[in-house]
């Protein structure tokens, strides 16, 4: 499954590869957020850290 979240003038698309035990979250591409190599905007991280937790909270919730 693929997500994009837009903020201001930013973006970021990530990849959310997921089965019955786990999940992860990939870059995929970014905008305004001054990507180089394997360096990115703190922003970027922040995102994604409340991405994670908001799939765990459900994730969590879906099974009880």
């Amino acid at each position: 499954m693929q997500a994009t979240q837009k903020w201001r003038d930013h973006s970021a698309t990530v990849n959310i590869v997921y089965s019955n035990e786990s999940f992860s979250i990939d870059h995929v591409g970014s905008s305004n957020l001054k990507e180089q190599g394997d360096q990115i905007h703190r922003a970027y991280n922040k995102n994604v850290h409340a991405l994670e937790d908001e799939i765990e909270k459900r994730l969590y919730r879906a099974s009880y």
